[in-house]
């Protein structure tokens, strides 16, 4: 008799071991996928001529293309989702030409840009610090290089 109670208790014992790690790892499978929900990338640029945009990264010193979208051409607005997008640079470019970069720092982080191609220095990001610190950093970077490019055509002119 105590042989059979013994051998019921491992048997019980087994099977809350087995219904422990059974939910523990279905625990991390859930986790897994909710942690790899990609937030959506929104943008909302006004004036924009163009109806497809294409949405691209660079990666060691090439660029790559993510996905093409399609534009509201009343409000301009577009997003980006569903696609696995990794931390970089990315770009927004139209059939003319590119229009931006943006940065993706936590995919797990919405991110919406607006602009207004009229003025390019319209360029900005409510849900983004990293992005809004680096277009300000662009447009100081486009100021200086046309400073620099203006004070050359005058050397050449007089040269």
């Amino acid at each position: 008799m105590t042989d059979d109670y013994l051998f019921l208790a491992f048997i019980c014992s087994k099977n809350k071991f087995m219904h422990r790690f059974t939910s523990l790892i279905i625990s991390l499978i859930i986790v897994q996928v909710v942690s790899a929900q990609q937030a959506p990338v929104t943008f909302q640029i006004h004036g924009l001529k163009s109806t497809d945009l294409i949405i691209g990264y660079y990666l060691g010193g090439k660029a790559f293309i993510v996905d093409s979208v399609n534009i509201d051409t009343i409000t301009g607005h577009f997003s980006l989702q569903g696609a696995a997008l990794q931390p970089g640079v990315f770009f927004c470019r139209s059939l003319s030409g590119k229009l931006f970069d943006f940065l993706i720092i936590n995919p797990a982080d919405s991110v919406h840009i607006e602009a207004n191609m009229l003025r390019l220095d319209s360029l900005w990001s409510g849900n983004s610090v990293e992005n809004d610190a680096y277009f300000r950093f662009e447009q100081q970077r486009k100021s200086i290089e046309s400073l620099f490019e203006t004070k050359r055509s005058m050397r050449n002119m007089i040269a």
